[in-house]
């Protein structure tokens, strides 16, 4: 897996929560190139918000939630005008 597994990007996310396991698993991607200010900002206010944790993703540590936060457009989950996949 890609190094950038680990960057955390606010008090209580890290990157693998907000992103799909293909941009980890691609040696020639930067996963923190999908870093958006929406997806670094959004998800840490609602967490605060409502005083409690949220599972975003849960892939890369063993559990079932791969796309939940950003999808490739190429990804058969979603709608295709999801924001999910804007």
């Amino acid at each position: 897996m890609n190094r950038e597994l680990n960057t955390k990007v606010s008090k209580n996310f890290w990157l693998a929560e907000l992103l799909p396991p293909e941009l980890f698993k691609n040696p020639r991607v930067m996963p923190v190139w999908y870093l958006t200010d929406f997806l670094a900002t959004v998800p840490q206010k609602l967490r605060d918000e409502l005083g409690a944790p949220i599972t975003i993703n849960s892939w890369f540590n063993g559990g079932s939630y791969s796309y939940s936060g950003l999808r490739l457009p190429d990804i058969e989950v979603g709608a295709n005008l999801s924001l999910h996949k804007k």
